[in-house]
């Protein structure tokens, strides 16, 4: 897990992504404008009638917090004729093929620096920052560079548009969702969940169900994903009963049925024989700090004679 002005990103896991402005309006995903070639002057209508008359941002963080999550990420001026295509993308032509040297990418990052000195900043201005964030995939393993891990979000959506987009109702189901975001910590990421508010300012009824079944995992798995790292005892987290685990011996001659040789220190779990309620059923395991010998885990209750 990081140190330093990043550690709270690797120990909250799961955060809210929003991609929100005019765009609501077409309702034809955020990059409406860019997509359909679209003047000022056809996009100003949607200036004159923006009006978010039912925007709630207290509703939008207890949407939020009940899925789990324990940050935002907020967007502005995304997509709206602004240039910040790349040279050397395979539609440059299309997006005019400018790179980080034209947007001086550089004085860009140092007064990001100069203004909340523990802002994170990710490699979307074509230079290193302090993350990356790969969109709509799933990173086979951590991330690295010179054998070093990079700090690192994967970038999903609801329903694999960014913003609102009234007749897309490709939804990706919760279990998915849920299957991504383990896979991801599992590799020391996080995930930045997006979900794109309508015009007037709320997130349409399937996008807070998603939210509200991930929640619901979440409730009792939780522990699975804030600060996850190494933790004696493998209890399923749905209803802490115990996982039965063994160490084969290393020289063991598998026979039959019989579990064979395992390298040392491997744990070999007997699996409950009916599967668990929840999306994704979560084995917690704890193990051993091999250097002082005591058990690593949650905070345990304090008791009195």
């Amino acid at each position: 897990m990081a140190n330093g002005p990043s550690q709270w990103l690797t120990h909250d896991r799961f955060g809210m992504f929003n991609h929100w402005g005019l765009s609501a309006h077409p309702a034809r995903h955020e990059w409406v404008m860019n997509y359909e070639r679209l003047s000022n002057e056809a996009y100003e209508k949607y200036f004159d009638h923006f009006g978010p008359d039912l925007y709630d941002r207290e509703a939008w963080v207890r949407a939020a917090m009940d899925a789990g999550m324990k940050y935002v990420v907020l967007t502005t001026k995304h997509h709206k004729g602004l240039d910040f295509s790349c040279k050397g993308d395979a539609r440059s032509e299309v997006w005019g093929a400018k790179g980080r040297d034209d947007w001086g990418s550089g004085e860009l990052l140092t007064m990001c620096r100069e203004l909340p000195p523990k802002i994170l900043v990710n490699e979307s201005l074509g230079i290193p920052g302090d993350s990356v964030t790969p969109e709509q995939c799933q990173p086979s393993g951590p991330l690295m560079v010179d054998g070093e891990e990079l700090l690192w979000e994967a970038c999903q959506t609801v329903n694999g548009s960014w913003g609102y987009f009234r007749d897309n109702d490709n939804y990706t189901s919760a279990d998915l969702m849920v299957r991504m975001f383990v896979d991801g910590v599992s590799k020391n990421g996080n995930l930045a969940l997006t979900v794109g508010p309508t015009g007037r300012g709320v997130f349409e009824d399937k996008a807070v169900n998603s939210l509200s079944q991930i929640g619901k995992w979440m409730r009792f798995h939780s522990r699975s994903i804030y600060g996850a790292g190494k933790v004696e005892y493998a209890p399923l987290l749905n209803d802490a009963s115990e996982v039965f685990m063994k160490e084969v011996d290393p020289n063991a001659v598998g026979v039959n049925l019989g579990v064979g040789a395992q390298s040392p220190g491997t744990g070999t779990l007997t699996l409950p024989v009916v599967r668990p309620e929840g999306l994704v059923p979560v084995v917690e395991i704890f193990l051993t700090d091999v250097g002082t010998n005591v058990p690593v885990g949650p905070p345990q209750p304090t008791r009195s004679n």
